[in-house]
């Protein structure tokens, strides 16, 4: 029962936090993908499509104490280059590092 009831409180926490993240990437909706590059650094890949869409993808992965800590995000714009969605996947430990000093425009 003990067991059970701390699993129910870890998945709560692990869901807010997993909300806060995607709330924080959502929140550049609108704007040009070049001024979340200048806040956040660049990103490890962007990739272009035929019609000028891009898709700029963010990671950061690492192991502490034999497990993987990781978080993707992957920006997704329009033909003009103004962010249109995003998407956040990861585990606790890995977005927290990642959006540690990473927030919602200025």
């Amino acid at each position: 029962m003990v067991l059970s009831r701390a699993a129910m409180i870890l998945g709560v926490l692990f869901l807010v936090a997993c909300a806060h993240w995607q709330e924080t990437a959502d929140a550049w909706n609108g704007r040009n993908l070049d001024e979340l590059i200048l806040d956040w650094g660049p990103p490890e890949s962007i990739y272009t499509a035929g019609d000028g869409r891009k898709v700029a993808l963010f990671r950061h992965s690492r192991i502490h104490g034999g497990t993987q800590l990781y978080c993707n995000v992957s920006v997704n714009t329009n033909t003009s280059g103004v962010i249109v969605s995003s998407k956040v996947e990861g585990n606790m430990g890995g977005c927290n590092r990642f959006f540690g000093d990473k927030g919602p425009p200025r």
